[in-house]
């Protein structure tokens, strides 16, 4: 029964430590052939947005399309 327990809460811990924060706020850029949201205004992959950066909910980038930058999102 302790090694239950155990294991659940280890269990709770993982899957809740992975979740992403839905209302943090993310940055893009606003150029037509952009893909990625970012967690900094300082990522690398901003640097080649010849756009605007705009900042905006996560999860609105993520229901327009948009995936974690490789970057800075790992």
């Amino acid at each position: 029964m302790r090694i239950m327990k155990i294991v659940l809460a280890v269990i709770f811990i993982l899957t809740t430590s992975f979740v992403s924060a839905p209302d943090r706020n993310v940055y893009i850029c606003t150029g037509p052939k952009s893909v990625a949201y970012h967690l900094s205004t300082r990522c690398r992959g901003l640097d080649r947005c010849s756009a605007s950066i705009k900042m905006v909910p996560q999860q609105y980038a993520i229901d327009k399309g948009r995936r974690g930058c490789k970057l800075c999102t790992r």
